[in-house]
């Protein structure tokens, strides 16, 4: 008996990689309600964030913020068009679907994702599909993934969440489940003894046979 479960995926650059990020979009759709910050503290702010409302909750008048954050979804929508998807990627996940429960938990927003998703046909593979907007706290908050522990009745033990950044590494320790770190798309691995990083699908197969 296999005493892993569930995988949990983040979505960009771990699923896709985000060959065309939205962050300068985004800053000049907040440039003019920020006339006395300059443009890296407001980029800052943008790439600190982790879902696009967080952004406009910081950086946009409470009046401004339902308009401003339908743009930015206007932007992700564009933006999941252009996400490139590894073959490699694609087939592992096809594997994984067959052995374990995959659901995704991503600051993107829901429709983008399930857009993007279904265009490769894939998005019938996951179980659970939490964008930024399904009204959880943003990682590393671990509202999201404790959400999935308890409806589907695993023990934390049970998940492996699947991530590009430190922030992803945070939401799976505080849920107390395990992770992978992945550099498949080129990202940096994460120098920290207590994260485990592969950079190909051959080795995140040998890693998860490992728990």
């Amino acid at each position: 008996m296999k005493s892993i479960k569930s995988l949990v995926f983040d979505f960009d650059n771990t699923i896709a990689k985000n060959v065309e990020p939205t962050d300068l979009l985004i800053l000049n759709a907040v440039m003019k309600y920020n006339p006395c910050m300059d443009k890296k503290q407001l980029l800052a702010i943008i790439q600190d964030a982790t879902t696009d409302y967080e952004i406009c909750e910081k950086l946009i008048p409470a009046e401004n913020i339902e308009s401003i954050y339908t743009e930015i979804l206007r932007f992700n929508l564009e933006n999941a068009e252009k996400v490139f998807y590894s073959p490699e990627i694609l087939k592992l996940i096809s594997t994984l679907k067959n052995d374990y429960q995959l659901n995704i938990i991503s600051g993107r927003d829901t429709f983008s994702l399930t857009h993007s998703l279904k265009k490769y046909g894939i998005e019938i593979f996951f179980e659970e599909i939490i964008g930024g907007n399904s009204g959880f706290e943003a990682k590393p908050s671990p509202e999201s993934l404790n959400y999935i522990v308890n409806k589907y009745n695993f023990n934390p033990s049970e998940i492996v969440f699947v991530g590009d950044s430190m922030t992803d590494y945070l939401t799976a320790k505080a849920a107390g489940c395990h992770f992978i770190h992945i550099s498949w798309y080129d990202k940096e691995i994460i120098s920290n003894d207590e994260i485990i990083s592969c950079h190909s699908p051959h080795s995140f197969m040998n890693i998860l046979m490992s728990f």
